[in-house]
């Protein structure tokens, strides 16, 4: 009987010991770190150092300024603590690595939304609100590249509107593709040229901002409704220029961009961006990838 209590004495003591332990630990690491998962915090000292620490639920490092895209933050709350000062902020992940180690986007519904030779949609994103413009095109087949999304496809229309209000008579060319349509295009042109000059004028699938429903390729009777450099010159390519921003679109790929954009000068190529960021990038003579870095 007694060795059975001197046991059952023994037990409990390791149990009392074991969680003193643990929350003395405990206590410790929190009030050492003090960062909850799944905030980003900025500490800023009297001495102006600061350390960033950014995070997902789950614990899963983003490096903030890799978040280019437009994604906002969506809560920032700031407090201050004697001669500390902390403030938290809910961060949206606008961009994935994928198992071939390209960058996804995630914010596929923004209208400031990246797309590049770095940033790659889904393959199997397709915009949920396509829809037909109301315009002319160089076409009369009923196809999906006829198709933008919602926002973008009024903004073009009322573009189209003052253009035939001025004299000015350009045609829709191609909108949406799908990311097997740009496959398929890819594939011809790199089979003709080789890969690396088709690259130059032509995007990989996912690559490609036609998918976003936000662009739109235009062109005119005096190119012969040609996707060239000529149209540029044209007074029809001339107008859009100082035009298309009034709407909310910019000249995506400019001519003495090519480094940035990863492309050849496109004057036909035009994207929704929003008339607020249109005008910036317009009047700056910058590109989206520019304006987007400035915004972080």
């Amino acid at each position: 009987m007694g060795k059975k209590l001197v046991l059952l004495s023994t037990a409990i003591v390791t149990v009392a010991v074991l969680f003193l332990t643990g929350f003395y630990i405990n206590s410790n690491i929190n009030n050492i770190f003090n960062v909850p998962i799944g905030k980003m915090e900025t500490v800023s000292l009297k001495a102006g150092a600061a350390d960033k620490i950014s995070g997902k639920e789950g614990g899963t490092a983003i490096k903030t300024k890799d978040n280019v895209g437009g994604g906002a933050p969506q809560k920032q709350v700031s407090e201050s603590t004697g001669d500390i000062k902390k403030e938290t902020t809910w961060e949206v992940k606008t961009t994935r690595i994928d198992q071939e180690a390209k960058k996804i986007v995630d914010n596929v519904l923004d209208y400031l939304v990246l797309v590049n030779k770095k940033n790659c949609l889904p393959a199997g994103f397709v915009p949920p609100d396509l829809v037909k413009p109301q315009i002319k095109f160089s076409f009369e087949e009923d196809l999906p590249k006829k198709l933008m999304r919602k926002e973008a496809a009024a903004a073009v229309e009322n573009l189209f509107q003052q253009a035939g209000e001025e004299g000015i008579d350009i045609a829709g060319v191609s909108a949406y593709r799908s990311y097997e349509r740009q496959q398929e295009i890819f594939n011809y042109k790199a089979r003709q040229m080789g890969e690396e000059e088709a690259n130059k004028i032509s995007a990989h699938p996912g690559e490609s901002e036609h998918q976003t429903g936000l662009a739109i390729d235009v062109s005119c009777s005096r190119v012969g409704y040609n996707l060239s450099e000529a149209f540029g010159e044209t007074i029809e390519g001339r107008w859009l220029v100082e035009n298309a921003p009034k709407h909310g679109f910019i000249i995506r790929y400019p001519r003495g961009k090519e480094d940035i954009t990863g492309y050849n000068y496109e004057p036909w190529h035009i994207r929704y961006v929003g008339i607020e960021a249109a005008g910036e990038i317009a009047s700056r003579n910058i590109t989206l990838e520019q304006f987007l870095a400035n915004e972080q």
